[in-house]
Parts: structure tokens; sequence; C-alpha cells
């Protein structure tokens, strides 16, 4: 590498004397003094051939950065093009995984779950709807509904208050839960002459209404101004989510779980409401969920746009479907060979390795444009092989090894996962409608898995 010789490089600086001042200077003068080239530097035409090490020269920073930065604005051009290129020089190349077509086997004993499913006493004590209810809505978050609903009321009508108890509180959730299994036209229509009893009887309708206009989880004066770092799209009903999230979280887990977005019905006007064509509710409240095959939800999170793609800290920050699953796997036993599945909208290679790291067993559906390098058989190259035909394909990255299946059925089938590969095939029996009849074909063991939960 050629060296620069700093001193001769910058042009000298024409110091200005402490006693001067700018009417000492005439217009008439002449103090523009041009600049010319000399052996490849700049010089100033009144440079003589030595220079004094000791005058101050013209610094030209290395970026942006240093342009207030006191301390390294007189490190020589050579000595920052050194530092610059050492520091490159220490970044890692980002080389794509190379995928070589072998099976992945796993031995039992490294994805035996050693977590906890055993329920802890005060919730295999609850025995009637009424304490589960009290257990996902205990007293002290009924009580806080309460003051914050009064509240709301003293600030809308302070001459008029509705005066709203603990108990019909507790009373209107229920009629609101009675309501979404047995559905009428309006709410009025539960109060008419073919109303329901369990309804009417509790409550009369001008005061299920009253309840219904004031009700509420947040104080409005603390709501932060749009555009403020702490508006938060969810600040009225964020109490009451983080509330019944802490009560869920706490319960133990099943050793099968599954990471989903699901759609709260809607056409209500708000900047929350989501439209989905492919699934049965279009229109409403997309919630990411974390349930197990029993179906119980041990995790939720409502989806408020750009500020819901956050991750906890000490957390890879991915993209903004992977980071979804690693929100919903925070708070599940790290290590314990917990086994999480998920669709191909959340799958990416950095999520396997994280998951596995952590101790999490992934498994999912993939898109081929996410798993980098890997080059599977075309769809007409299975078909000519037969439905049931199916390719594995196994990488390592960061010392995590992943496989990726690809399996012929109705349509192609890619699944990736850490700890099921294809072996040992399973058997599914399908029909053929060309011939009528019919047919066992072969099925990898990742395919079966999924489908089981």
């Amino acid at each position: 590498m050629v060296k620069i010789n700093s001193i001769s490089f910058y042009s000298r600086v024409q110091s200005i004397p402490d006693s001067s001042s700018d009417s000492e200077w005439s217009d008439d003068e002449d103090l523009y003094t041009p600049i010319s080239q000399q052996d490849g530097c700049l010089v100033s035409d009144t440079d003589e051939d030595s220079i004094d090490p000791n005058e101050n020269y013209l610094v030209i920073p290395a970026s942006d950065e240093e342009i207030n930065t006191e301390d390294e604005d007189d490190i020589p051009l050579s000595i920052r093009y050194d530092m610059l290129m050492s520091k490159r020089s220490l970044k890692k190349k980002e080389t794509k995984p190379v995928w070589v077509e072998e099976h992945l086997i796993t031995p039992p004993e490294s994805t035996m779950f050693t977590g906890d499913i055993n329920l802890p006493e005060n919730i295999m004590c609850l025995t009637d709807p009424y304490q589960f209810f009290s257990f996902l809505f205990p007293p002290t978050l009924i009580k806080y509904i309460t003051d914050q609903t009064n509240l709301y009321a003293s600030q809308i009508s302070p001459n008029k208050l509705p005066m709203i108890c603990v108990k019909e509180i507790e009373q209107f959730i229920g009629l609101c839960l009675k309501m979404s299994v047995v559905k009428l036209p309006t709410i009025r229509h539960y109060w008419g002459n073919l109303g329901i009893p369990s309804i009417y009887n509790v409550m009369s309708v001008n005061r299920f209404e009253e309840i219904k206009r004031f009700i509420h989880f947040n104080d409005n004066s603390q709501l932060p101004a749009r555009g403020d770092y702490n508006y938060d799209k969810l600040f009225k009903v964020r109490p009451l989510c983080s509330q019944v999230q802490n009560i869920i979280r706490s319960i133990p887990k099943e050793e099968h779980l599954a990471v989903d977005e699901q759609i709260i019905p809607t056409k209500s006007r708000t900047s929350l409401k989501q439209y989905n064509p492919k699934k049965p509710h279009k229109w409403g409240y997309k919630v990411f969920v974390l349930s197990g095959k029993s179906g119980f939800c041990y995790d939720f999170d409502i989806f408020a746009g750009a500020q819901s793609n956050v991750v906890p800290e000490s957390c890879p920050n991915l993209s903004a479907s992977s980071n979804v699953v690693i929100r919903m796997s925070y708070f599940i036993p790290k290590h314990c060979n917990y086994k999480i599945f998920f669709d191909n909208w959340f799958t990416s290679i950095p999520l396997l390795v994280y998951l596995h790291k952590e101790g999490i067993l992934p498994l999912g559906t993939a898109r081929l444009n996410r798993l980098t390098g890997l080059k599977m058989p075309k769809e007409k190259e299975l078909r000519k092989k037969g439905r049931g035909t199916f390719c594995e394909m196994v990488t390592n990255v960061d010392e995590i090894k992943i496989t990726a299946v690809s399996w012929l059925d109705n349509k192609v089938v890619n699944m990736v996962s850490t700890y099921a590969g294809s072996q040992p095939v399973m058997e599914k029996k399908r029909f053929f409608k060309s011939e009528n009849i019919h047919k066992v074909i072969s099925c990898p063991n990742s395919v079966g898995i999924y489908n089981s939960y």
C-alpha cells in the first residue's frame, strides 16, 4: 500500500493574530490565494519547499461523524485509512449455508421432554365455571375496571354519576360472554318477548347499555398524544391485556405448542382493523396466539402495526414475522425440549437457530425462497416419481443442524426443523381420484408430527 506524506498532503492554514479584527481587513485587499496541484498534493502557491511540522494544517475528516470530534481532528488521512481497513477486516463475511442430501437422525434422549406440566394446586381446585372466571378475572382486576369505569363516567357526566359497583361489572362481563354464545340480531332482542331469561333476569337493558357506554380500562387523561414516543394504540385496553397475560403465562405449558394468528371479527372504524381474505372472518383485530394441543391459550399479542415489532431484551431482532415467535416463546421454559410449531409466514433459518440454542425444538412449514442456498427438486420432477415422493436436505448453521424436507401430496409441502426429518418414514392412506381407489403412500416423519399438533 502506498503511504501518503500527511505533511505534504495538507495545505497550510494561515493563522490570524489574536489582536486583529475584521475592521483591519479591507475589501480591496487580495485575501484569496489560489490552490494548485504539485506532485499529486494540495499546496498553496505561497508555500516554500520546507514546511514546518509544528504549523497547523488542514485535516479532512474521514466521515461526517468525525467533524465534531476534537480528538480525531488531527489524525492524518493515511492513519485513518489503516484504521478503517482494519475494522472492515474484522467483520465476518456472511456465507450461504451449504445443503447436502442426507437424513437428519436425532437420538431420542436429545429431544426428550424434561419440562413440568403439572398444574398447581390453585388451578386444580377450580371446580365450577365461576371459579374459572374468578381465576382469569380476579377481584383486584374487577375492582380496577369498576374504578376506571366510574372515573370515565365522572369525566363525561359529572352531574349524573351512574355509581357502578363491582357486582354489576361481573354481571356485565358474564352477560357479554353469554351473548357471544347465544347470538341474536341486536342487543335489545335479549330483553324482548322472546328473549333469554338468564339475561333479562340479571340486569335491565337500560342499565346494561349505561354500563356499556361508560366501561373503561384506563384513564383517558393519561393518554399520550399521537406522535409521542410513549403513544400506544392499545392504551385503553393495555392494563386489562397485561393482567390477563400475566395470569395465563403463569400456567404450566404443554410439551407441544403452536404459534398462529387469529382474527377477532369486527368492522368498526379503527386503525387496528386488519383485512385477510383467506380467513373465515376477513375483517377484524389480528391476534398472535401461543396455544397448546388442548386449545388453551398460554400467551397472546394484539397486533398494533409497527409498534408491535419489538423483541424482549437480550433477544435477536430478526424479521417482523420471526419476531412474533420470539415474543411468544419468551416465557416458555428454556432447555426443556418444548416443541413449537408455526407456519411458513413465521419460518426463517435465524429463527430456527435461535430457538434451538434456547432449548426449544422448532418445526414448521417453509417458503423455499427464505431458505438461502437450498435447491430442492421442482414440482414437475417430483410428480414424475409419483405421489408420496420426498427429498431431504441438511445444512449446518452455527453448529446447529437444520433439515428441510419437500414432500409431494396433492401439492408440494416444505418442512424445516432442527429435530425432525424424514426418518422414520410413515405411511398415509390417500384417495387417487383418477383411479378411483385408495392407496398407501410414504409420508416423512416431520409432516406426520406437524399434522398431529
